[in-house]
């Protein structure tokens, strides 16, 4: 079986809430039916919604039609984007899941929704069980955005690790361990004061 056979792909739609209605009125009757039953009717989103609805025509089958719909305040409403990854699949009946966007949205939004979507999640190290992302996917021209906030994403979730590890496991060597890391991945000068040094420097 090919790969892209292996996969059940997930369309990503982001729709600006103040063109909510516009859209719903847009789609078929089923779907408006299906939206509405789930507090996304024309008339706009029920906050219970979350503003976040995945659609899907027999999603374990991998056939029909799947959907992730979004709802955002603006373009640059990162929390919307985050919705959506908490709602996002990793797997469905022993299939990985992506979920696509499209490219044409341009560079700027597509490195928000990425960059939204991947702070979902932290990442606690100090945690046995792993902390899986559904995958996000973009075509063409917007790779370049996608990149930008991937790596934006992973900075951000590199100190909130910092932050957030427990006392125990993120001393001053551990500390020392992550800065030389950084250093060495990114090409950066580093340096520990420490001993004698410290002692005669330390106001």
């Amino acid at each position: 079986m090919k790969e892209e056979e292996m996969e059940v792909r997930v369309k990503v739609t982001p729709v600006l809430r103040q063109e909510w209605s516009r859209y719903v009125r847009g789609l078929s009757p089923w779907k408006r039916e299906w939206l509405s039953l789930r507090g996304g009717g024309e008339g706009g989103c029920d906050k219970g919604s979350g503003g976040v609805f995945l659609y899907s025509e027999s999603l374990s089958g991998g056939a029909g039609e799947h959907e992730l719909i979004v709802v955002l305040e603006d373009w640059d409403d990162l929390w919307g984007w985050s919705r959506a990854s908490l709602r996002g699949v990793t797997s469905e009946g022993g299939r990985s899941v992506v979920h696509e966007l499209s490219d044409d949205l341009g560079s700027d939004v597509v490195e928000r929704a990425f960059l939204g979507w991947h702070l979902a999640r932290k990442f606690p190290h100090w945690k046995s069980e792993e902390v899986r992302v559904p995958e996000l996917r973009v075509g063409g021209g917007g790779q370049v955005g996608a990149d930008r906030g991937s790596f934006l994403a992973r900075v951000l979730n590199g100190a909130r690790y910092l932050i957030d590890a427990p006392s125990e496991s993120m001393g001053p060597l551990e500390m020392e361990g992550v800065m030389k890391d950084l250093a060495d991945r990114y090409g950066a000068s580093f340096r520990v004061v420490e001993g004698e040094e410290l002692e005669e420097g330390f106001p």
